[in-house]
């Protein structure tokens, strides 16, 4: 197993207090729609929005359709 490299520590980042990239921030925008989260991107450095990706990258999506605790859908009726 590698050891862990200063690229693996955003927080270590010579450049990681800099404002983020235009890429992380429209990821940025776009997990925080699918997963539901109120993070602003605008407010992040570098290395705070590289590691808000990885959480909402590992973060489960929320569906607003679907009811709480409603039944999951059986896949035998799935039109194809």
């Amino acid at each position: 197993m590698a050891a862990p490299s200063q690229l693996d520590q955003p927080s270590q980042w010579a450049t990681g207090a800099d404002p983020p990239t235009s890429k992380q921030t429209s990821f940025l925008q776009t997990l925080v729609s699918q997963k539901g989260s109120n993070i602003d991107p605008s407010t992040l450095s570098k290395a705070e929005a590289s590691s808000a990706i990885d959480d909402l990258k590992n973060k489960e999506t929320t569906n607003s359709d679907a009811a709480p605790g409603g039944a999951i859908q059986d896949p035998k009726g799935w039109a194809t």
